[in-house]
Formats: structure tokens, C-alpha cells, sequence
């Protein structure tokens, strides 16, 4: 049969593969055994780029933890690429591609694991500090082990990305247009690096207190509306906060930290209460939203928990 297109924006092909497979850019193709592809430019790559779906006569595959968006981005300064360096467990870059989502980008993602860190990644794309996120803003098409243009503008720290994202799309509204609500969503995530996010990390691999992580999530509580969302309208002061809140909450269902024999289940109680259920009810108003549900897989982001714990367990690192 051929292949045949349902979208495209983009493909790559892996030739290592039998039979061949089409890594899609915002698409979904199938192809029979024989099948040669539509498109001339392919080369052996991993799963990068924005993972949407593939289909083969032999086989299904859903490259996590979803596709990009592949509706009309929102009007873009210059209409350059947007190439993000991300990692699947981590709440950081999670919180630009809610962002990209929610302005209805187009770009590409290039996944790093942060388990087993290619050396490619310090050395030719991010050598101050090879973290994720790191959001490169223009240039060509990038694949792994590929060095941005020079260029490219290359932006590190998701809040910084956040900001410039909010300036690049100006009709995603990804910040109100009241100053005052503008300044109620920088105090907001600010408050989120302090409060919340130290304390995840302190509970969960720290050894920190319960009473700590309770004070952050009462500091976070009362910093919401009785409704809605951080500042009322979705911003990216609640892409700051929520991938932090999705994997505290998982964490503590599954047990997933270095934590004392009953301490996942304490603080979960107490997560669950009565006395949260205006934080709970914020999580399960982000829940709905499409955004939310392109870049959460729960499944796949506890599996690299489990893998992060796993090593720690045999070396003592995290």
C-alpha cells in the first residue's frame, strides 16, 4: 500500500530499522514492509523531534509522552524554529512544553536521558551546564549529536524560557495583559522556586521534614484564587507549578523517593485531605486541559523514576 500520509509537517526516516520507520513531525503515516518513503531528506535518527505516531505493517509505536502540537502556531516573532532539549522525568522542561502547547507552537523536541547523558549534549550543544531545559531559537532543523547554528539564540532556565515564550507569542495570552496580574504571575512562580519545587526535592531525596513539605504546600494553597488558576486565566505561572505538583503527587502514591518505611503514605494522608482539596481541585482543573494531556504520560514518567531510584540503589547517586 505504500505510504500513506493522514498529516505532515515533517519526517525522518531510520534505515537501521526492518522494516524501515518514519519518525513523524506533528503526522501519523502507515507503510506496508516494502514501503519506500515520500520524502528524499532521511537519515538514521532516534525517536527526536516531536513525537507523534508511527505505524508499520509490523508493528505500533507511541514514542512518549505525545505528540506536539499540530495546530496553527500562534504568531511568531521572525517565524524561526523552536528546537527544546528536554528530559521525560523532569518537571523543568515540562513546563515549556506546556507552554509551546498552550501557544500551539510548532516545534521540535530532541529528548535527553538524563540517566545516561550523551557526551554530544555538553560538548556541542550545551557546554555551561548540559541541563534541561534548553530552548535554541532559530537555525535549521537539529537532530542528536548535532550542533546548533551559531545563530541560533540558545536560551537556558525554564522560567527564563517561560518569560521569553509569553514575548514570542503574544496572542497565546501565556501572560495576562494586566500589569498587575502580570506581576501577581512573576510573584506567583517565584514563590514556586522557593516554597514547593525545594520542597519536592527535600522530601522525596532529602530527607527532609514532613513539616516542611506541609508549610510549602499551605504556602502554595493560599497563594491560589478560590477558582480558577494561578492568576485567574491559565498563564504560565500554573505551567510553573503544576509539573511539580504531578509528579509529588505520583511520587507519593507509588512511593517513589528515598524515604523512611511509611513516610510516602503520611504524607499522602495529609496530601489528600480535606485540607488540600482546593489544591487538588487546581490539579484536576490542568488535568482537562489539552496542553496537560499531550505532555503528561504518568505511565512513562514513573518507569524513569523507578530507573532514577534504581540507580541510586546500586551506586548512591541520584
Amino acid at each position: 500500500m505504500g505510504w500513506e500520509p493522514i498529516m505532515r509537517t515533517g519526517l525522518l526516516c531510520d534505515w537501521d530499522r526492518s522494516p524501515p520507520q518514519a519518525y513523524v513531525f506533528g503526522a501519523t503515516y502507515k507503510a506496508s514492509s516494502d514501503a519506500q518513503p515520500p520524502v528524499s531528506l532521511c537519515r538514521p535518527v532516534y525517536q527526536g523531534g516531536c513525537h507523534s505516531t508511527y505505524v508499520s505493517a509490523h508493528d505500533i509505536k507511541y514514542p512518549p509522552p505525545g505528540p506536539c502540537s499540530a495546530s496553527p502556531p500562534s504568531t511568531m516573532s521572525g517565524n524561526k524554529r523552536l528546537t527544546l532539549y528536554a528530559a521525560v522525568d523532569s518537571p523543568y522542561p515540562h513546563r515549556v512544553r506546556l507552554a509551546l502547547e498552550e501557544a500551539k507552537a510548532e516545534y521540535d523536541v530532541i529528548w535527553i536521558d538524563l540517566l545516561n547523558k550523551p557526551e554530544w549534549y555538553g560538548k556541542k550543544v550545551y557546554p555551561d551546564g548540559a541541563k534541561v531545559p534548553y530552548l535554541i531559537y532559530g537555525g535549521n532543523q537539529l537532530h542528536p549529536d548535532e550542533e546548533p547554528s551559531p545563530e541560533a539564540v540558545k536560551i537556558p532556565e525554564s522560567l527564563v524560557i517561560l518569560e521569553f515564550l509569553a514575548e514570542i507569542f503574544p496572542g497565546a495570552h501565556l501572560l495576562p495583559t494586566d500589569p498587575v496580574l502580570r506581576a501577581r504571575a512573576r510573584l506567583f512562580y517565584t514563590a514556586v522556586e522557593a516554597g514547593i519545587a525545594k520542597a519536592f526535592v527535600g522530601y522525596l531525596f532529602m530527607g527532609a521534614t514532613l513539616e516542611s513539605l506541609i508549610s510549602a504546600l499551605d504556602d502554595l494553597q493560599g497563594r491560589l484564587p478560590p477558582t480558577g488558576f494561578a492568576v485567574g486565566e491559565w498563564s504560565i505561572a500554573d505551567a510553573a507549578v503544576l509539573p511539580i505538583l504531578l509528579r509529588l503527587h505520583m511520587s507519593l502514591r507509588y512511593n517513589l523517593g528515598i524515604l523512611q518505611p511509611g513516610a510516602a503514605e503520611k504524607a499522602l494522608e495529609v496530601f489528600e485531605s480535606p485540607m488540600y482539596a482546593r489544591l487538588r481541585q487546581y490539579i484536576d482543573d490542568n488535568l482537562v486541559r489539552e496542553s496537560v494531556k499531550k505532555t503528561w504520560d504518568e505511565s512513562v514518567v514513573r518507569q524513569k523514576f523507578v530507573e532514577r531510584l534504581e540507580k541510586f540503589n546500586r551506586s548512591g547517586q541520584l
